[in-house]
């Protein structure tokens, strides 16, 4: 869905300017306004102008833009502006721009879930158990559609971004720092640690390196900060003894079972049982040996077992006597090397008993499995005829585009070029059957573009680069990688005149799963440009491309197939 751009004057009437009376919220990245736009409340998120990297903005909006879920703060505009202002040089009169970066995003009324928990902390009468595991299942929820179907990683997971609205459903917000990832199992090393040190895992803090369990960490801490309060994993967790640990889960089973009983819970039993599975999951989550933990999948299937719907049937026996033990020394994990042979454990949950189930439900959750498997069959039979039908060409499983029919024998066709006309010519050898990777390098301007492709033999051919990327500037440098079953459905081009000619100044890559981009500033400069799209219709997908070049890309057209 696209995200509408909201012009820099509109935003300044609607919050006054950037009013501090419409303030609601401000840190190292920028500030937070409350305003009304289009007859609902949002909530504009100003970026400093100088302290925040570029990159830190664009993979915010590009991560946020592709990211639709109930669990998942929506962003409903954006806004990029330079405005020249007059100031004084070393005494003489010069222009400078005035970078406007801003996100809106829809306002949640509950606040942040940090606000949430300081005010259980100061009156417990407050904490209630039902919205407590509403909160955990929907962060779970949200975090398991990151990692599952967006492959992002959000990377400063915490309370403090995590908003609830007016009924208390969890939403996960700020993704200043989240990244792209290939898939489950991957990880990639970086410059230096990002995030909240609390909630960073040892292999993040002391070696750099990220992946879906850098985000399982921070959760566990998370859930730790739900159940026992914002100091509770300070406390407790960190004096890393399996006594103070176990010790630790007694107090919150004890704890929470006093609220519950002075509720007068219908559900005293169930609702212990829920205690007891998120407090172990918890610890599995900040296991100090990154495989050792939970994938967000496995703990949203221990969350669902100790669903209230059960009904009050449900016993509990004790808990478990293998709870983590987070190690003895905490130096120790400073030199300690990540162990990517390790097994993934299974959670070390509480067991139940069930008791008092009549014979006839017993039947129905026989027959619901018995439903349940013949489908699973069925779909695997499915998905193996249609497999075998795609001819997949290698062990990578590449299928042909569209992801349909084998259409490997037939010949791409070739859109009209958008652009301007100077430069020469740049085209295809080969007859392309479906794109691998993209790379884009940009600035201000889209510098340059490359890209691979497989040919209709199957062979891997490279393109480009087409222009020529500045020395004298720090380039940004994009590249997508598509994975097996992903096929580029859109890209919307933005072209404009600059130096004289007509060149793109933009590109934006919608896939059948993700929206990357755009690469480059359509508001380069405040010159006006002309935006165009190519939308590859039914089961065909963009397969290659061609178009002019020579210092910039100064028009570019598509192959389809």
């Amino acid at each position: 869905m696209a995200v509408p751009q909201i012009p820099l004057r509109i935003l300044k009437q609607i919050t006054n300017e950037f009013s501090d009376r419409q303030k609601i919220g401000s840190g190292s990245f920028g500030n937070v306004y409350k305003a009304s736009y289009d007859g609902k409340d949002i909530a504009v998120k100003r970026l400093h102008s100088i302290e925040i990297d570029e990159n830190q903005f664009i993979s915010e909006f590009v991560n946020q833009i592709s990211v639709k879920h109930e669990h998942i703060v929506g962003l409903v505009g954006y806004c990029y502006e330079r405005v020249p202002v007059p100031t004084n040089y070393k005494g003489r009169p010069i222009l400078c721009d005035n970078l406007y970066r801003v996100l809106c995003f829809e306002y949640m009324q509950g606040g942040s879930l940090e606000k949430y928990l300081q005010d259980c902390d100061k009156a417990t009468s407050k904490r209630d158990w039902p919205t407590h595991f509403k909160i955990i299942k929907g962060v779970c929820e949200g975090l398991d559609f990151l990692h599952s179907k967006c492959k992002i990683l959000h990377l400063d997971l915490k309370p403090g971004n995590i908003l609830l609205d007016v009924g208390m459903v969890a939403k996960i917000g700020d993704f200043g720092l989240s990244r792209v990832f290939s898939g489950t199992g991957s990880t990639q090393i970086i410059e230096k640690s990002i995030g909240t040190w609390k909630y960073m895992p040892p292999e993040s803090l002391h070696q750099k390196i990220i992946s879906c369990e850098h985000d399982v960490f921070s959760l566990g801490v998370t859930i730790i900060d739900v159940m026992a309060g914002l100091t509770a994993y300070n406390n407790y967790v960190q004096q890393m003894d399996q006594d103070v640990t176990k010790k630790f889960v007694e107090q919150v089973h004890t704890d929470w079972s006093k609220l519950i009983n002075a509720t007068a819970s219908p559900y005293p039993a169930a609702e212990l049982v829920q205690v007891d599975t998120c407090i172990e999951i918890a610890l599995q989550c900040v296991n100090p040996e990154r495989k050792s933990r939970p994938t967000v999948a496995e703990i949203l299937r221990k969350l669902k077992e100790a669903d209230p719907s059960a009904g009050p049937t449900h016993t509990l026996t004790p808990l478990t006597e293998s709870l983590p033990h987070r190690g003895a020394d905490p130096e120790a994990l400073k030199s300690s090397t990540v162990n990517d042979s390790t097994e993934v454990q299974p959670l070390n949950g509480a067991s139940y008993s069930f008791s008092g189930c009549p014979s006839k439900r017993i039947a129905l959750y026989i027959s619901a499995a018995l439903l349940v498997i013949a489908a699973v069959v069925a779909l695997a039979v499915y998905l193996s005829v249609v497999s075998r039908s795609r001819g997949a060409s290698s062990s990578s499983d590449l299928l042909p585009a569209g992801g349909g029919k084998n259409r490997s024998l037939s010949t791409p066709t070739k859109s009209q070029l958008v652009g301007g006309t100077a430069g020469i010519p740049c085209d295809l050898r080969e007859q392309p059957r479906r794109l691998v990777t993209l790379k884009t390098t940009y600035l201000g301007l889209l510098d340059a573009f490359s890209f691979t492709y497989l040919d209709q033999d199957g062979k891997n051919q490279t393109v480009g680069p087409w222009g020529q990327p500045s020395q004298a500037y720090q380039l940004n440098n994009k590249t997508i990688t598509l994975g097996p079953s992903e096929f580029l459905k859109e890209v919307t081009v933005t072209y404009g005149n600059h130096f004289n000619n007509t060149m793109v100044t933009t590109l934006t890559f919608v896939t059948n799963t993700s929206t990357y981009g755009p690469f480059g500033d359509p508001h380069h400069q405040n010159v006006p440009v002309t935006p165009f799209t190519f939308r590859a219709e039914n089961d065909s997908s963009i397969v290659g491309f061609y178009g002019r070049s020579d210092s910039f890309v100064y028009a570019i057209g598509v192959y389809m197939l």
